[in-house]
């Protein structure tokens, strides 16, 4: 192992080796810099399984993290797909009171 392998943070690691799924449940870590650094990481990647994730990333606590989310989004979706997802996340958070 090479020294300066060490002391790369794991979101890195994850980025590196193209661990989507890796990066997808650092979205949810407790610990607001690995979110907003695996919302990064998957914004250059560019896979698009990370794009359900990412939109629930856009209603991070944090700022910080919801806009990492939002430009990670931005060059990967199109609008059209990025509105459809936006409507389910929001139908399941928001009832409609609909039986």
């Amino acid at each position: 192992m090479k020294l300066f392998d060490f002391f790369k943070s794991s979101v890195e690691k994850l980025k590196e080796e193209r661990k989507v799924k890796g990066l997808i449940e650092a979205l949810r870590d407790e610990d607001k810099t690995i979110r907003k650094k695996a919302a990064a990481a998957l914004g250059e990647l560019g896979d698009t399984r990370a794009i359900t994730s990412l939109i629930w990333a856009l209603k991070d606590k944090n700022l910080n993290v919801a806009e990492k989310a939002a430009e990670a989004c931005r060059p990967k979706v199109h609008y059209c797909d990025l509105t459809i997802a936006l409507s389910i996340s929001l139908a399941v958070i928001i009832p409609t009171g609909r039986p």
